[in-house]
């Protein structure tokens, strides 16, 4: 989640920004003010597969907190998801973890429930140059007997010039499915107007999405095209809780 990570084609792996909570949570570590992440995506073509998240990072002295809830589905069939994780940065490298309850409940059937764990981090190798990588669903934990959730890797790259473009690229995979690759582009205007986009591959996903920033609040738009679900729209709201910490 999270509609400039979703503007790039989800090749957020090396974002160090709100969106780090659903995707990298060793990312989160980079954060430098508390802050707040709500996100909203419609699926037109495909009634009750709307998803709804939000989010809270908090940067201490000895790392970021973050927990936030997610949800996919409607009355009929949903998934719930709610989490809490930790991300210490030393020097250039960050590494965090994230704890998971992960919910399935579909209408007249018993409800599921399992606990995950994801792990990921993050190096700087360059000033302009990041790496990230991680695994999701690391315990292994299904939700009954023959049943695992799925269980992902995750390399990535990014360019992150200072008031330059920037350019990921992500390699994703899910045990049992493809090599997902993933890119995307993301161009400012004096910071405070962006641009974005990108694709995904296995299966394919084309984006593209605007945003504003200003001192205390972000305001993102993304319309994604997949193949399973045609036109997708994500909007996210980011608010900005207090000054950057000391150092």
């Amino acid at each position: 989640m999270g509609s400039r990570a979703a503007g790039i084609g989800y090749a957020s792996f090396t974002l160090h920004d709100e969106s780090s909570l659903f995707n990298n949570i060793g990312a989160a570590a980079w954060m430098e003010t508390a802050t707040l992440l709500f996100c909203y995506e419609v699926a037109p073509e495909l009634p009750g597969a709307n998803r709804t998240a939000a989010g809270l990072i908090v940067p201490t002295n000895i790392g970021s907190w973050a927990t936030g809830a997610f949800r996919f589905g409607d009355d009929v069939y949903s998934e719930q998801m709610l989490f809490a994780g930790f991300s210490h940065r030393l020097g250039s490298t960050s590494l965090g973890v994230k704890g998971n309850v992960v919910q399935y409940r579909t209408d007249g059937f018993e409800t599921r429930t399992a606990v995950t764990l994801d792990v990921g981090g993050l190096t700087q190798i360059t000033p302009e140059w990041f790496v990230g990588a991680g695994i999701f669903n690391v315990t292994q934990s299904s939700i009954a007997e023959g049943e695992t959730l799925p269980i992902t890797l995750v390399a990535a790259m990014g360019w992150h010039p200072e008031g330059g473009p920037l350019l990921t690229m992500e390699a994703e995979k899910r045990v049992g499915f493809p090599l997902r690759i993933k890119g995307g582009t993301e161009f400012g205007i004096r910071q405070k107007i962006f641009f974005r986009t990108g694709f995904s591959l296995n299966p394919v996903l084309l984006s593209g999405g605007v945003g504003a920033k200003t001192k205390r609040i972000n305001l993102d738009f993304t319309t994604s095209y997949s193949e399973a679900l045609s036109f997708l729209y994500q909007a996210s709201a980011t608010c900005r809780l207090q000054d950057p910490r000391k150092k």
